[in-house]
């Protein structure tokens, strides 16, 4: 006997429940369609990546073997983007370096799919692999996959760091300044000294504060 009443408390309470979730169910699903690539995927931060840094002799490699699949974000003050053309071998700090063959999506938002090629030997697109490419506005990401074994790895940017008697702003390129012995940039101080220049008469004033007296030279 208790059966239909309880049958019908639960087809009144039913519907009054699905209202009171219905925000809470559509915020959560606004959330879940928001954590896309552009805001859930996995930082690279590795400048060595980039396609003008040479992998010197005896140097650990970077190798993108053990790589898991998903989405990533090049993030190093070399620079964000894959290249798109053939990188030279012995690049981005590995023996194959691996490009992008395929163009980035002009339009935020818009996916693209493109092409994993590594130069490897005289094949500038050894064991290519589908990989993609999303425009979040200021930055890609792409979804990428574990290279075919070590000695592999994918490169991004092409900014590398000054040079030991140079300095930037960032410490990279392409706003690397050779440095004073002071550590202070050669090119700034003489621009410094040539707008103080005065090409007419110069009255140079020495004081000497420790000695008490005050010497005038005129040229």
């Amino acid at each position: 006997m208790e059966f239909p009443m309880i049958f019908g408390l639960w087809s009144v309470w039913t519907p009054y429940r699905l209202l009171q979730l219905g925000p809470i169910l559509l915020g959560f699903a606004a959330r879940c369609m928001a954590a896309g690539p552009c805001t859930s995927y996995t930082t690279i931060d590795e400048p060595k990546r980039s396609t003008n840094y040479p992998l010197s002799p005896g140097e650990t490699e970077l190798c993108d073997s053990d790589l898991r699949s998903g989405w990533y974000r090049f993030n190093s003050l070399a620079g964000g983007q894959m290249p798109t053309s053939c990188v030279p071998r012995y690049s981005c700090g590995t023996p194959g370096p691996v490009w992008m063959f395929g163009t980035h999506p002009e339009e935020q938002g818009l996916t693209a799919d493109a092409t994993a090629c590594a130069h490897v030997g005289r094949n500038c697109c050894q064991f290519p692999g589908r990989i993609r490419v999303k425009n979040c506005g200021d930055y890609f990401v792409y979804y990428l996959n574990r290279t075919r074994g070590c000695g592999m790895a994918y490169c991004a940017g092409t900014e590398v760091q000054c040079p030991p008697d140079h300095w930037s702003p960032t410490g990279f390129t392409p706003d690397c300044q050779r440095t004073s012995e002071e550590g202070q940039d050669t090119q700034t101080t003489y621009a410094t000294a040539k707008e103080s220049t005065v090409p007419f008469t110069t009255v140079v004033v020495a004081a000497g504060l420790s000695s008490g007296f005050l010497v005038s030279l005129v040229t």
